[in-house]
């Protein structure tokens, strides 16, 4: 269930607001989250393939926080967490016809190494339960799925902002540990999750596990 939320802040050097996402910001959420990730395999399939995944994070059975970072009416970056209960079986689930529709178009797809992978860890969740969370609420754990700041925008304090929202939230929920994944290869992400005082945890299948305790 999601809890209804208007917060802004600002930041006084960027006039930075930070504020709730609607649906109707899910285009431009996809426009930079490919922009961001420009060789991701969700990316691969397109721009509505993205807004598809973001709008199942955003309306799915979730205890999801996603918030964007504005400059004006501006979106400039966005975070998506919480506890998510199927957060990439009940997107294939709910999108299937969609996604095999595209794979038939782009068939050559699944000949890139980093899509079949992707799509083989997608098939295991898709064989598990649809219940599965990215961070079980009963361990008092908070999730961070998703964090992408337009390249334009980088080194300008909005990822800190963004993260910082993040575990405001993660503590009024009483959560004790945050917790993330992120790819082994992304070294300036894992340098800046270490400088917010996130630590790694393990190493598996090209993916690094990280935690913060509040």
């Amino acid at each position: 269930m999601k809890t209804p939320r208007r917060t802004e802040t600002s930041s006084s050097s960027d006039s930075i607001a930070i504020r709730a996402l609607e649906r109707g910001d899910l285009r431009t959420v996809a426009a930079i989250h490919l922009k961001a990730f420009p060789h991701s395999a969700l990316g691969k399939l397109g721009h509505e393939t993205v807004r598809r995944y973001y709008d199942w994070q955003l309306t799915g059975p979730h205890d999801v926080v996603a918030i964007g970072a504005f400059s004006g009416d501006l979106l400039v970056g966005f975070c998506f967490g919480g506890v998510f209960r199927g957060a990439a079986s009940g997107f294939i689930r709910t999108n299937r016809g969609f996604l095999a529709g595209r794979l038939l178009r782009q068939p050559w797809l699944l000949g890139d190494p980093l899509f079949r992978n992707r799509a083989k860890t997608g098939a295991r969740a898709l064989g598990g339960s649809a219940r599965r969370s990215v961070g079980p609420a009963e361990n008092n754990t908070f999730g961070i799925l998703s964090i992408a700041v337009d390249p334009l925008d980088l080194r300008s304090g909005v990822g800190r902002m963004l993260m910082g929202e993040m575990e405001r939230d993660a503590q009024k929920r009483g959560a004790v540990m945050m917790h993330l994944t992120v790819a082994v290869s992304n070294v300036s992400a894992i340098r800046f999750y270490e400088s917010l005082g996130w630590k790694i945890t393990k190493q598996s299948r090209g993916r690094c596990a990280m935690v913060k305790s509040l």
